[in-house]
């Protein structure tokens, strides 16, 4: 793959990110695939899934560091949209159990207000994250939600383990004093 193009994609290029959606468009249609199966039992469709692989493409495009050379980005995006995959399945999941043991009373505390609150928890949380965290520990971060190993993490951004180790603990600590 052409590094220059990653790189612009990086820097915010749409055209750039496009071209590497279309390049990396039979690696994501495998993926949408071979998840099809178990979404479409908890109402996803593949479009669905197509849209979070791309966003997961995205993700490892922001989060890639091209200057270590152990995992090509290939590999790097596919691990990604496999993660993101098979965490909207498992979330839908769980959601499809959790709806089927809730009475009706509990269905209705769901509303507007919630929501709006939740959104605004949200928010909050991504400032916090931006504020308190270095840059490092915000790559670490991308990675670590996404299920990423420690060593898996350290690849990536050509760190050590421990580092990566010390970064999460680091981050940890300062999001349970702001949060």
């Amino acid at each position: 793959m052409n590094d220059a193009l990653l790189l612009r994609a990086k820097s915010g290029n749409n055209a750039a990110f496009s071209e590497l959606v279309e390049m990396y468009s039979p690696l994501i249609n495998s993926m949408v695939s071979h998840f099809s199966g178990d979404a479409r039992q908890y109402n996803l469709e593949p479009e669905d899934l197509r849209q979070e692989a791309i966003i997961a493409l995205y993700g490892a495009v922001k989060a890639f560091n091209a200057e270590q050379k152990d995992v090509t980005f290939g590999l790097f995006a596919k691990i990604c949209m496999r993660n993101r995959l098979i965490s909207i399945v498992r979330n839908c999941r769980g959601r499809a159990e959790t709806e089927s043991s809730e009475s009706e009373t509990d269905l209705a505390a769901s509303s507007p207000e919630q929501d709006l609150i939740d959104r605004e928890n949200y928010e909050r949380l991504i400032q916090v994250i931006d504020e308190s965290l270095t840059d490092y520990e915000k790559a670490v971060f991308k990675l670590f939600i996404l299920d990423k190993s420690y060593r898996e993490i350290a690849a990536a951004l050509g760190r050590d383990v421990k580092s990566v180790d010390n970064a999460v603990c680091r981050i940890k600590r300062k999001l349970k004093q702001r949060i």
